[in-house]
């Protein structure tokens, strides 16, 4: 990875089909169990070079269990890969099933590799 690079990754989490944040989840004893929520990764370009997303993946762990690493490129339409230019950005998005009676944070890590015209690797 080049210093200097710009590439930035922002994740949010809602309940599926609603705006409900994750962290806004509040579940009983009486209503918790499965529930899907959507995990939302924004990846934008605020550098001044173009460039190819040639790779993006996430990897979460939830509480008390084994990290789990997914590739989520195929995700992006190949067309959105290219010529990825300052002030652009990609939205990507996933469904995943969690338990709400395990009252506990999933930690999700996300990392982005953008090929740049200039040479570096952000």
């Amino acid at each position: 990875i080049s210093p200097g690079c710009l590439v930035e990754v922002a994740a949010s989490c809602t309940i599926e089909g609603t705006d409900t944040d994750c962290q806004d989840i509040v579940a009983t004893p009486d209503d918790c169990g499965p529930t899907s929520v959507e995990y939302c990764y924004t990846i934008s370009n605020p550098g001044t070079a173009c460039g190819d997303i040639s790779s993006l993946s996430r990897t979460r762990t939830p509480p008390g269990g084994d990290a789990g690493t997914v590739d989520l490129l195929p995700l992006i339409p190949e067309a959105d890969r290219v010529d990825f230019c300052p002030d652009e950005s990609v939205v990507v998005c996933e469904t995943e099933e969690i338990d709400t009676c395990d009252d506990q944070c999933y930690e999700t890590t996300t990392d982005v590799v953008v090929d740049m015209e200039d040479g570096k690797t952000c």
